[in-house]
């Protein structure tokens, strides 16, 4: 098998989780950190509707693509040094162009300990267990695939979104534990559906019925956290209510990332200029991501714009979506940057280089 061919369902899935981690960040960093007019908060929550699937649906092609891959500790240093590259390099850049904050200090360096950081720490959690996880979705079989499946969705998705408490420890769907499911889910995608005889009740999910199926998830969701917002802010004082419905192991979130990744997987017909978007960008998805959600760009990029709030929805709203495409096409180009940097120092070669030096310098002290 070609592991290099582009799939451009997959590259499309990678660029629209990416931009709905983008969004979901922008709308809560503007409409939801002050106080807004009454007429706006269905505009947040409906965004939050929408754009809750990112992190779960990233989760999920991850599986896709890497299931059938060669894990290469190369792959892995890679990641790593592109984290330690925007540690040292956003805290540095910004107090170079601020001229009066001096934002280099260990505790700004070190926010991948932040909480508020937390996809960084747990993807690379889930970084390490991948060919653990590739072979045991390999060599298990149907039932006893469904059987962790099933136990999954009753102690790590309805317990706590129904009770509210993390009783069994998956963080609400915030840690690597909960994040190797969803890989896992990806995964069993790939192996059932890259297979000669695809089942019948999946193969009539893949297309256009998952995508209606998605589209129906997304607004109920939205009408059902706009209900459940109303009643607990009208008769409580604190919007409490929407935060299990929203979580990324909402039954509804998970069931959304699953739907939209059988609807474009198989996607084959995309537009030229669409095509070489989605190859240029989705390479660069994790990097967009290490930039954008960093703490202090974070706070000086998003969360100064909580102005936005007091607009008019519709002008609340096209400030929103423009601040969304200016990030993603900024973030993209820094990580381009990034990218060509690495293969000009020729880091993956020197990584290779220096594992192969160190296997065989074990392999000599073993004999």
């Amino acid at each position: 098998m070609n592991h290099k061919k582009f799939l451009p369902g997959c590259g499309l899935l990678r660029v629209i989780a990416m931009g709905m981690i983008i969004s979901e960040h922008v709308f809560s960093g503007t409409l939801g950190t002050t106080q807004f007019p009454e007429s706006n908060r269905w505009l947040f929550l409906a965004a939050m509707g929408v754009s809750r699937y990112g992190v779960d649906l990233f989760a999920v092609i991850s599986g896709y693509l890497l299931y059938e891959r060669e894990q290469r500790s190369t792959s892995f240093f890679m990641l790593f040094s592109t984290i330690i590259t925007y540690l040292l390099a956003i805290p540095l850049c910004l107090s170079h162009f601020s001229g009066e904050v001096n934002y280099l200090s260990i505790h700004n360096i070190l926010n991948i300990m932040k909480y508020e950081y937390w996809y960084v720490t747990a993807y690379i959690g889930m970084f390490f267990f991948i060919p653990f996880l590739n072979l045991v979705v390999r060599h298990a079989d149907g039932k006893s695939l469904s059987q962790f499946f099933l136990a999954v969705l009753v102690f790590a998705v309805l317990i706590p979104c129904f009770t509210r408490k993390d009783v069994f420890g998956f963080g609400m769907g915030n840690n690597a534990i909960f994040l190797m499911i969803m890989y896992c889910v990806g995964a069993v995608l790939k192996k059932y559906t890259s297979e000669n005889s695809v089942p019948k009740w999946l193969g009539a999910w893949i297309g256009k019925r998952s995508l209606i199926a998605f589209a129906a998830v997304a607004v109920m969701l939205a009408i059902m956290i706009n209900g459940v917002e109303f009643i607990t802010w009208k008769y409580t004082e604190a919007a409490r209510g929407l935060y299990p419905l929203c979580n990324n192991n909402s039954p509804f979130i998970i069931a959304g990332a699953i739907f939209l990744t059988l609807g474009l997987i198989r996607i084959s017909n995309v537009p030229a200029w669409l095509l070489k978007t989605v190859k240029f960008i989705a390479p660069l998805t994790l990097g967009i991501y290490l930039i954008h959600n960093h703490p202090l760009f974070r706070k000086i990029f998003i969360l100064r714009l909580s102005g936005i709030a007091t607009l008019t929805w519709y002008e609340a709203l096209s400030a929103c979506v423009c601040l969304l495409i200016i990030l993603y096409g900024v973030c993209a180009f820094i990580d381009y940057l990034r990218e060509r940097l690495f293969q000009l120092l020729q880091l993956k070669k020197i990584y290779t280089f220096l594992l192969e030096w160190l296997n065989l310098t074990f392999r000599r002290s073993a004999i």
